[in-house]
């Protein structure tokens, strides 16, 4: 039996950084309707500064 979790992110730095999930980028927009699965990817990019 497969598990589903609800995509939730907490964080204020999350506002503005983009999520992909599975290489694909998820709008804001639909955070609160995307759901997790087993073996699902998630990166979320956060800009840094650096030389």
């Amino acid at each position: 039996m497969q598990q589903s979790y609800k995509f939730y992110l907490f964080s204020p730095t999350f506002d503005t950084d983009p999520v992909a999930l599975n290489n694909r980028i998820i709008p804001q927009l639909f955070w609160a309707e995307t759901f997790l699965n087993d073996k699902d990817s998630v990166l979320i990019i956060t800009a840094t500064q650096g030389g």
